[in-house]
């Protein structure tokens, strides 16, 4: 994960991996930090999610996805779904949509 600090308040978020010769990139979000706790964790439940789906692009996305909308929420629990991750891969905004 890549992170640039703006200010304490707002971030610009991506990742980026690297496999057999190549590299993955994901998309860039602008944040507005609530919470940080738990943004790894979800980074890596979707990072997971995509791997073992054989994707490693869906993987890193997911990743990124999943950590962005937690670090727009309190607490150190994600409990953004998968459809709102792959909503805000196809470029919608970070707010979730219950």
């Amino acid at each position: 994960t890549l992170r640039e600090t703006i200010s304490v308040w707002r971030n610009k978020w991506t990742a980026l991996a690297y496999c057999e010769g190549k590299f993955y990139e994901t998309a860039t979000y602008d944040i507005e930090i609530v919470d940080r706790v738990g943004a790894g964790d979800s980074f890596t439940a979707g990072m997971l999610c995509g791997f073992l789906q054989g994707d490693l692009q869906k993987g890193v996305d997911l990743g990124v996805a999943f950590s962005a909308l937690k670090q727009t929420a309190p607490g150190d629990l994600n409990f953004a779904t998968l459809e709102e991750a792959e909503r805000i891969m196809t470029g919608a905004g970070l707010r979730i949509v219950r």
